[in-house]
């Protein structure tokens, strides 16, 4: 749009010019690479399309942006050349060219010395006036642009819609892929996520029921051994008797002489004598090996927290940010000096020994409800889960006993 400006001080006036659309095919403003960017990276092809916008959005040439040429520059310079300046005197606002000028006031311009052309305030000269207003100038320019310019220029279009076509259908298969491979994604993931509860939610009760199990079978051994050792003569011998029934129905006992049955009723007598030292010494080895296994047991719990709380093992065993959960690194990251101090063999130990204490693992970190950082105090409650203090005693310390009597009762009653 050209507007003559008119000067009150200078007596001038003013015009409007209507406005159209200027080819600028005189100088390569921005440098346009081939559209062929199947192998640039992302930044690079969101780069390249913002260059080709910014060149149509001013009118610009694509073909010179491609690196052609065209006829209308050199026209372009021979016009500076006939002027008394290489550009015209902008009085404010952006610089413009000779070009520019002629083809925006026209062939027939019939306006003032100060003029304003889009943002541009220019002044002319008389010469540059005169020569502007001859008609010469425009027809030195016209046609604008050559019709071998657009033939040029329309190649160079044809050329980049190829281009962009071509980047557009293989950006269009790798969106495809990028959707197909996050639905799958999706699905997968929704199907380890239920994989995953239902583990987690099937190993509950089927370690309940393991304990269950566990403590009958212990509890029916501890009655059958505390009657034994506690319920008299008469419950000896009943217990001894009805044991000896069921190992005599399997395996008959042989006939003895009668100077080997009178031996066997001394060893029935002080073996039925000795019974009740036998039960007051038994609350103290259980007392001794109770303390034994609480004062193990307050070590590797002490020994547990003094490792966590230490940084230099920050990256092999570490407290989560609330300190309610820690978590221990891999096993071939886990160092044999750590197993020695935690008193353990193995790494598998290790965390055998950790579900013992009652410690639950959830998310890849384990929690206790009185292992927590920075309560020493309440590291002395945490106990084993599955076993007390008077079942720690070694089966093999009791069986042969029991054994013992069965044989010995069944010889004396069947002396009887």
């Amino acid at each position: 749009m050209v507007t003559l400006v008119n000067d009150n001080s200078a007596g001038g006036s003013h015009a409007n010019f209507g406005e159209h659309v200027i080819a600028e095919f005189t100088s390569r403003e921005q440098h346009l690479r081939s559209l062929k960017l199947l192998d640039a990276p992302v930044s690079e092809i969101s780069s390249t399309l913002s260059d080709y916008i910014s060149v149509l959005y001013r009118n610009l040439s694509i073909a010179l942006g491609r690196g052609q040429t065209l006829t209308s520059t050199r026209l372009s310079k021979g016009l500076e050349s006939v002027f008394s300046s290489a550009a015209p005197n902008v009085i404010k606002g952006p610089p413009i060219s000779w070009t520019e000028l002629v083809l925006s006031v026209g062939p027939s311009f019939q306006g003032m010395e100060h003029l304003r052309i889009g943002e541009s305030e220019i002044h002319l000269l008389k010469d540059d006036f005169d020569l502007i207003c001859s008609g010469r100038a425009w027809r030195f320019l016209s046609p604008w642009p050559g019709a071998d310019d657009c033939q040029t220029e329309l190649q160079a279009i044809d050329t980049s819609l190829e281009e962009l076509f071509s980047l557009k259908q293989s950006l269009s298969t790798v969106m495809e892929n990028i959707s197909s491979v996050e639905y799958q994604l999706v699905n997968w993931r929704n199907e380890v996520t239920q994989l995953y509860e239902d583990q987690r939610l099937s190993t509950i009760p089927r370690t309940a029921e393991l304990y269950r199990g566990c403590t009958r079978q212990r509890l029916n051994q501890n009655d059958v051994l505390e009657a034994a050792t506690s319920g008299g003569d008469a419950n000896l011998s009943h217990l001894c008797q009805t044991s000896a029934m069921t190992e005599s129905s399997a395996t008959p006992l042989p006939v003895e002489s009668t100077e080997e049955q009178s031996n066997r009723d001394l060893s029935i007598s002080a073996l039925t004598q000795s019974s009740s030292p036998s039960r007051s010494s038994e609350p103290a080895r259980d007392a001794i090996t109770g303390s034994e296994v609480e004062l193990r047991g307050s070590n590797f719990i002490r020994t547990l927290s003094t490792l966590l709380d230490d940084s230099d093992n920050a990256q092999i065993i570490w407290w989560s940010s609330d300190g309610c959960s820690f978590s221990i690194a891999e096993k071939s990251k886990f160092p044999p000096e750590l197993l020695i101090r935690l008193e353990v063999a193995t790494y598998e130990a290790l965390i055998r020994r950790l579900y013992y204490y009652g410690f639950h693992k959830c998310d890849g970190a384990f929690y206790h409800e009185l292992f927590i950082r920075g309560q020493s105090k309440s590291l002395h409650k945490i106990r084993p889960k599955h076993r007390s203090a008077s079942d720690l005693r070694s089966s093999s310390q009791r069986r042969p006993r029991v054994k013992v009597i069965r044989r010995k009762r069944n010889i004396g009653s069947t002396l009887e």
